[in-house]
């Protein structure tokens, strides 16, 4: 064999053994690709229902909602105030309720009680309360709350003082045809409808009077008529610490706040409006002490609705007092026109042993 045809066997042994080589690389390369693939698609279908599955929170979906979530929040400086904020007028006040003590003799103990102004949707707000000396017992009945104080042994002279830090709000017929949702559950409108004390529903004077008989389609309208008729029967002459009764205060053709709420609740409840007297203080009142009353009436679709036909009668800033809106200077302390608690007195109710006591209230704020 000649030496060429040798080297060109050799040549030829070596092509071929350097092809199967990179054929080899090649497959097993191809092989461990494939055999990547599966196992990453094996990982991404891993049953997440295991005792190996990862955490809610760190799932691919919980992942992008809560990465949505981010992108959302992303806009927003501050969370959404309530409704207050947004609608209402609010105040910030410090309102305080002082009640000085005279002892004019030998007396051991008194018993008093007060009422307190409490929470009231769109109404006020109480933030903190503080009082002096600390009550025995704050107890809620009915609609009211209470601050129970028992003093033994007291000194000549003593005061209970209670301080509400609070805010309120300028709620009225205006902001409740705004949207501001008042309607309440589990109203026990029968009291709200029935014949009391100073509310002579049942009087033939009130039912034979044509302003009940007076039917409206829309039942705001109705009440506009019973209000309007308030103000056309009542003239405001001052204040006075007797009461008298929707009845008298009709025939007489006058009277104070007191009259002019219990005129106004009668002649509702009479045309089947649930209402109710409210008492409480206006803190642009010229006596802050006296106190005040005002009517809520329960409008369908509207909720309990506070109306004051003693201020839109001129007995103060009329102006700003109509039947749609109403001045934000309202504290609310009562929802009773006659409260067993305070044995049908106003605001407080005391007893004691021994000799009589004399109690002079003081309302400020600031």
């Amino acid at each position: 064999m000649s030496k060429l045809k040798k080297l060109l066997i050799i040549f030829t042994a070596f092509a071929l053994i350097l092809s199967f080589s990179v054929f080899c690389i090649r497959d097993n390369y191809l092989k461990e690709e494939k055999q990547t693939e599966e196992t990453s698609k094996n990982n991404s279908e891993i049953d997440i229902s295991t005792e190996d599955k990862l955490p809610e929170d760190k799932t691919e979906d919980n992942k992008d909602v809560r990465q949505e979530d981010l992108e959302d929040d992303s806009d927003k400086t501050q969370s959404e105030p309530p409704i207050e904020e947004q609608v209402l007028d609010t105040k910030k006040i410090i309102f305080i309720i002082s009640y000085d003590l005279s002892i004019e003799g030998d007396t051991s103990e008194i018993d008093f009680f007060s009422t307190i102004p409490q929470d009231y949707k769109y109404r006020q707000k109480i933030l903190n309360t503080a009082f002096s000396p600390e009550p025995l017992n704050i107890f809620t009945d009915g609609p009211n709350t209470y601050a129970e104080f028992v003093i033994e042994n007291p000194e000549d002279k003593l005061t209970i003082q209670i301080t509400c830090n609070m805010e309120i709000y300028d709620f009225d017929l205006l902001k409740a045809s705004s949207g501001v949702s008042n309607l309440q559950n589990n109203i026990d409108f029968d009291s709200y409808l029935k014949e009391e004390e100073y509310i002579e529903v049942d009087d033939p004077y009130i039912q034979n009077n044509d302003i009940i008989h007076i039917l409206t389609e829309v039942p705001v309208d109705k009440v506009k008529l019973i209000y309007d008729y308030v103000l056309d029967n009542l003239d405001y002459k001052g204040y006075n610490p007797a009461s008298v009764g929707a009845v008298e205060a009709l025939r007489k053709g006058s009277g104070d706040c007191t009259e002019f709420t219990d005129l106004m609740v009668t002649l509702c409840r009479a045309s089947n409006f649930p209402a109710r007297a409210i008492e409480g203080y206006t803190i642009n009142a010229g006596n802050l002490s006296i106190g005040h009353n005002w009517p809520e009436v329960y409008i369908n679709g509207y909720g309990w609705i506070p109306f004051d036909p003693t201020f839109d009668d001129g007995n103060g800033d009329s102006q700003n007092v109509t039947f749609n809106n109403l001045e934000n200077v309202y504290v609310y302390t009562s929802f009773l026109r006659n409260d067993p608690n305070l044995w049908y007195y106003h605001y407080y109710y005391y007893n004691y042993s021994g000799d009589n006591i004399k109690v002079t209230k003081k309302i400020t704020y600031n």
